[in-house]
């Protein structure tokens, strides 16, 4: 037996890589590949959280701000229920009073 009869065959077309890849793989149809797409996922309610540049007159979002620009002092030392659980992620840059059992504020 020849080196010639155990060596692979290529093939003799002139057809370029990609061709026969496409020819030998083809891809899914482009409307049926997005058929079970995803929407995206929907934005988070900060309607409750207070907007940290109206009360400074800097809010450039004006009426279309997703942050309350509520300025009633009830609304605005709102506790937040993660400090009282001791696991609040923001820290001091959280928009919610931190509320110590003592009655203090900390934020």
């Amino acid at each position: 037996m020849s080196v010639e009869e155990n060596t692979p065959h290529r093939r003799s077309s002139s057809a370029s890589f990609a061709q026969n890849m496409s020819r030998d793989f083809p891809q899914p149809n482009s409307a049926a590949a997005f058929a079970g797409a995803r929407s995206p996922p929907k934005a988070k309610n900060t309607s409750h959280v207070p907007c940290k540049f109206y009360p400074f007159g800097t809010c450039q979002a004006g009426a279309a701000c997703q942050f309350s620009h509520d300025m009633d002092p009830m609304t605005q030392n709102a506790p937040c229920k993660y400090f009282a659980k001791g696991s609040c992620r923001f820290g001091q840059g959280c928009a919610l009073a931190h509320i110590l059992p003592d009655g203090r504020v900390i934020n």
